[in-house]
């Protein structure tokens, strides 16, 4: 059996369940998609007189610089184009289906898809995220999403809540869009309680976390962090709780973390006390890992404000580091130089 007797039978099981058009087959698409590198960005850009929009493919580079977007290619080069499978949704819409609507194919570098929303209301494109690619909006669209997520998250399926943070944010570092527009669409997550696009939106701003720190804007960008951060550790609190899901854990640890490092009073002084109620323990090593990951947060602060740890605590965090085995340094965040 070959790659090709897989794709053969699948073609022929998509026929006849009606998934695939009878002109296409599974080998066709998927031989885009495993035998070269990379994955497309899809940019739309909607005609806002009517209900179309312009539909186009280019291979997303996390790298590329204004320079390289310019560069005209040379004969030779691989033209890097996928069968892509276009979903979308109006926000508010149905989000249940994952039904491509069309296809972009390996020879159209563009297209137009009719079937958009009124001028005033936000499309998505890539329902629950079920194609491997990214997506880039015209300027419009971008705020009209801005703004839904700003007005009524929840009409926004929470997968794709945490695909167009994840893409707005590695299209700005990839110089696709600028950082004022991705950062337009976090300003909503005071308000989200799901794991799922906080992690996503935690992930791409510690990038921006580790650019600014040692500049100007970082006392500015953490007074940002902590206003979006501090409900959400609010809500979790500190500790755990009996009644707590996986994800609760999952996401009270980057909560805490984040709270922590951008200069939540509450979660310090939390910190603190952890620390201080370990040290007068008969049998503290029980307790290591969860005490060191708090001491760990208040490192981090005291290094990004460029001030000492707290007097109390100076000592302590010196020995602690020097009785700890490397191993177990290894698996806190006393090593880290920001949160993740």
């Amino acid at each position: 059996a070959t790659q090709d007797d897989l794709w053969r039978h699948l073609t022929e099981q998509a026929h006849k369940d009606g998934t695939l058009p009878q002109s296409m087959d599974v080998k066709t698409v998927m031989d885009t998609w495993t035998l070269q590198m990379g994955f497309p960005v899809i940019t739309v850009t909607r005609d806002y007189s009517g209900s179309t929009a312009l539909v186009s493919q280019k291979r997303f580079l996390i790298t590329s610089s204004p320079n390289s977007a310019k560069k005209e290619p040379q004969p030779g080069d691989p033209a890097y184009r996928w069968w892509v499978p276009l979903t979308f949704a109006a926000v508010g819409g149905d989000f249940n289906n994952t039904d491509p609507k069309g296809w972009l194919s390996e020879d159209e570098e563009s297209k137009q898809m009719a079937g958009m929303p009124s001028r005033d209301t936000a499309v998505i494109f890539n329902v629950q995220e079920t194609g491997y690619y990214r997506v880039n909006y015209d300027q419009r669209n971008w705020q009209l999403i801005a703004e839904q997520l700003d007005r009524d998250h929840t009409a926004i399926h929470v997968i794709n809540r945490a695909q167009i943070i994840d893409d707005a944010l590695n299209l700005a570092k990839s110089g696709l869009l600028d950082y004022r527009t991705a950062l337009s669409v976090t300003k909503y997550l005071s308000k989200e309680v799901e794991y799922v696009p906080w992690n996503s939106a935690l992930s791409g701003l510690s990038h921006i976390n580790t650019m600014l720190k040692r500049t100007a804007a970082y006392g500015q960008f953490k007074k940002y962090m902590l206003r979006l951060v501090d409900p959400i550790y609010s809500k979790l609190g500190y500790e755990s709780r009996q009644d707590d899901t996986h994800l609760d854990i999952l996401l009270r640890k980057k909560a805490v973390s984040w709270a922590c490092s951008m200069g939540s009073e509450d979660c310090q002084q939390k910190a603190q006390e952890k620390f201080a109620s370990w040290m007068g323990m008969v049998e503290p090593d029980a307790e290591r890992a969860q005490v060191l990951e708090r001491l760990g947060q208040l490192a981090l602060e005291a290094r990004a404000s460029g001030a000492q740890p707290p007097r109390q605590l100076r000592r302590p965090l010196l020995h602690v580091r020097e009785e700890v085995p490397p191993e177990d340094r290894k698996s806190t965040r006393l090593n880290s130089s920001h949160p993740r």
